[in-house]
């Protein structure tokens, strides 16, 4: 089998996204974990999506096609600095919305079709 392309990373974020639900200012949902939910189950964060779309694990590590992947959504967001930071500074403004996280990652889902995956 065939390693994930970022479209399929893409894709796999927005999905966990939508199983988990969304959260802001970490990775998961802490609160809700400490009230006995599965790391993998609890809201995550863009972050925690991308993670969980790669290896399952919301605080796991990357993968060398989630960061072209985050790398993408990174250029959507006109974020030049850390890869990680970018997205959590951006996930967590106050006034972002998940319907905001579904835009990006929709846009950034129709860049990969289109071949536009590499930053």
């Amino acid at each position: 089998m065939s390693d994930p392309t970022p479209l399929d990373i893409l894709r796999g974020t927005k999905a966990a996204l939508e199983r988990n639900g969304w959260t802001q200012h970490d990775y998961i949902d802490g609160q809700q974990h400490a009230n006995g939910t599965p790391i993998a189950d609890c809201r995550v964060d863009l972050n925690g999506a991308l993670r969980i779309a790669t290896t399952g694990d919301p605080i796991g590590h990357d993968s060398r096609t989630a960061s072209e992947a985050r790398a993408l959504l990174l250029r959507l967001i006109g974020e030049t600095g850390s890869p990680y930071m970018g997205l959590a500074s951006w996930n967590d403004e106050d006034d972002r919305t998940v319907e905001d996280v579904y835009t990006l990652l929709d846009t950034a889902i129709k860049h990969a079709e289109a071949g536009g995956h590499h930053a």
